[in-house]
């Protein structure tokens, strides 16, 4: 009998599971390999940015190790929640097999502004999921932890009303 999900880990990538490249990083990377400039204006849209066989994509250590905790347990259902645009699918999820790094949802945007965009998804799987007690949310955008703090406490509220004990950990990654 497979065990009742009670728990949400819930992962953004860039910064928070792996240090991807940033833009001085992939204009420089770019043209000691190919000789010639970046030739793109920006990075998070652009499918090269999470090319493995270009970049150097190292993970987070300590982050994977709360990650394979998650996943290897059989009461958790892991999302992959990031800003990355969903016609990146694709090379997000080649990236993240590379580095066997699986989870039981991926989503990604398709809403435009990633803020809204994550606490919309967080709120979704908060009602996907009647039976969740707690949820633990990673993510290193500082000027974001404070919205998703605020959405925390909101969803705590909101489950004790209903007269339920729901906890919502935020974990800022640095």
């Amino acid at each position: 009998m497979d065990k009742k999900i009670t728990k949400l880990s819930v992962f953004d990538m860039d910064g928070t599971l792996i240090r991807n490249p940033d833009k001085d990083e992939c204009e420089r990377v770019w043209l000691e390999k190919f000789m010639k400039p970046w030739p793109y204006i920006g990075v998070f849209s652009k499918p090269e940015s999470l090319d493995f066989t270009i970049f150097e994509i190292p993970i987070i250590p300590q982050i994977i190790e709360e990650y394979k905790k998650a996943y290897n347990d059989e009461t958790v259902y892991t999302v992959l929640l990031t800003g990355r645009l969903i016609k990146l699918k694709k090379e997000v999820k080649n990236l993240l097999d590379n580095k066997e790094i699986y989870f039981d949802e991926y989503l990604l945007n398709n809403k435009g502004e990633t803020l809204s965009f994550k606490l919309f998804e967080l709120e979704r799987l908060l009602n996907d999921f009647p039976d969740i007690e707690e949820i633990t949310f990673f993510d290193d955008r500082d000027e974001h932890i404070p919205y998703f703090i605020e959405l925390g406490e909101k969803l705590e509220k909101d489950m004790l009303k209903k007269g339920k004990i729901f906890k919502f950990n935020m974990v800022h990654v640095k």
